[in-house]
């Protein structure tokens, strides 16, 4: 059995998807194009390894939908399976809403609800490339919501990712829906009956967030999308996985095999690791607990977060304005009722010349015109100290404060206070690695701001 066990883990690596994305292939809609008589072409915003993804308008709604539609040549089983799951889920919360499908020139395609960016890409644009545990615990009650719509149907999703979320737009703009239909598989019959697991399961998914039940080719139940949840919840707040960067399947299944969930939970709420417990245990035909896991998510939210409390992508970036040592020097001596003096007029030095004046500036004691330097006079120097000086006195330095020398401080443009300071680093190694990241979901946001889409069915959490 363990040789079996064994043969099946080192089996043939999975299928990976193609890296060209499809919006990069001639399109396979032209723009102004009328389907069904309600929704016209507008643009193609967006494409992955399955289809390309359009913008369209809806002519009796007045909004803006997405249309995914994928080539003739394609798999045509894996459209027809998508129209079919979204059909049932139609209306339930964190779904897209799906408003019409077809075949076009032979190309499949479904017009759906428009949504925001994933969360993967949002995770990636924060400065630390990683998301809080406020943010993260929140939109996973909306992913175990979806997953339990999705659950009680009779299918299992097995490709649960953070690109596979996205967040909607407009009055759904802080809701996350669950994406990408193409890979599920039923495992309920329609009056219910669990259908008994096969000897051998084909690899679905992305490798990085199956559970190693799918790696050892095993068939896949509802606890195996909560345990790539899971995976993902762990890249949403640290930033990557433990496997994240290794390129063999066994040595990613090893890395998963010698977890220790404690080590990995105990940076973060106490929360992660109950969940994690639970899916964990569940079996092929086990129901997960799917309202303990989100009364867990919920009561391991931070002290003051709410569902009305901001997300981290809802927050703007700090912009915190660099003092000079002089500005920290005179707002400490300010404080105890004393001022610096005011600055020299001085250029600073440039390299292989010597500091000079400012043109205009008045020429300071001790210096004369002619630009060359002097030790002040007797006289001078009586005056300044108040005393009677002799011939037979040394000379003595005129004293003069550090900061005198230093150059005026000048103003902060005004427009440089609104500059973003934080680049985005999108050749990171987690944006730039195949592993089906690079196959862009199906709402994916294109650089300008989407307009807002009305849900005309749907219901609350």
């Amino acid at each position: 059995m363990m040789a079996a066990a064994k043969q099946v883990i080192s089996g043939p690596e999975p299928p990976k998807r193609k890296n060209e994305a499809a919006r990069d292939h001639p399109p396979l809609l032209s723009k102004g194009l009328v389907l069904q008589n309600l929704f016209e072409i507008e643009e193609q915003f967006g494409g992955g390894g399955f289809g390309q993804i359009y913008k369209v308008h809806h002519r009796e709604f007045g909004q803006k939908m997405a249309l995914k539609v994928e080539p003739a040549r394609g798999d045509v089983r894996r459209a027809k399976l998508e129209m079919t799951v979204m059909m049932m889920l139609r209306g339930k919360p964190h779904i897209p809403i799906m408003y019409g499908c077809g075949k076009v020139n032979g190309c499949p395609y479904i017009v759906m609800q428009m949504l925001g960016r994933n969360l993967s890409d949002l995770r990636r644009r924060q400065p630390d490339r990683c998301l809080s545990a406020s943010t993260v615990f929140r939109v996973s009650v909306h992913v175990v919501i979806a997953l339990r719509h999705l659950h009680e149907s009779g299918y299992v999703h097995r490709d649960v990712k953070p690109s596979n979320c996205c967040m909607g737009v407009g009055t759904a703009r802080r809701k996350c829906h669950v994406i990408d239909f193409g890979m599920v598989r039923r495992i309920r019959d329609m009056d219910g009956t669990l259908r008994p697991p096969r000897k051998y399961a084909p690899f679905r998914g992305t490798v990085r967030y199956v559970s190693i039940a799918m790696h050892q080719r095993k068939d896949v139940g509802p606890g195996d999308d909560l345990i790539g949840w899971f995976y993902a919840m762990l890249e949403l707040l640290n930033g990557g996985l433990p496997w994240s960067s290794f390129e063999k399947t066994t040595d990613i299944l090893k890395s998963k095999t010698d977890m220790v969930l404690k080590d990995f939970c105990d940076a973060h709420p106490k929360g992660l690791l109950a969940f994690a417990t639970h899916v964990m245990n569940l079996q092929y035909h086990n129901i997960p607990k799917y309202d303990f896991l989100q009364k867990t998510l919920k009561t391991s939210l931070p002290v003051g977060i709410t569902d009305a409390s901001p997300y981290d992508w809802e927050v703007p970036p700090a912009h915190v304005a660099k003092k000079s040592t002089r500005q920290v020097e005179r707002s400490m001596m300010c404080s105890v009722g004393t001022e610096l003096p005011q600055p020299i007029n001085v250029l600073p030095p440039r390299r292989g010349t010597k500091r000079g004046l400012r043109k205009g500036a008045p020429t300071p004691p001790g210096k004369p015109s002619g630009g060359k330097r002097s030790h002040p006079t007797p006289q001078e120097r009586s005056k300044s100290s108040g005393k009677c000086s002799t011939d037979n006195s040394k000379p003595s330095a005129p004293s003069q404060s550090p900061a005198a020398t230093d150059p005026p401080m000048q103003p902060a443009s005004p427009a440089a206070k609104d500059l973003e300071t934080i680049p985005v680093d999108v050749n990171h190694e987690s944006h730039r690695r195949n592993d089906d990241d690079d196959v862009e979901p199906t709402q994916e946001m294109s650089n300008e701001p989407l307009p807002a889409a009305k849900s005309h069915t749907g219901g609350g959490d």
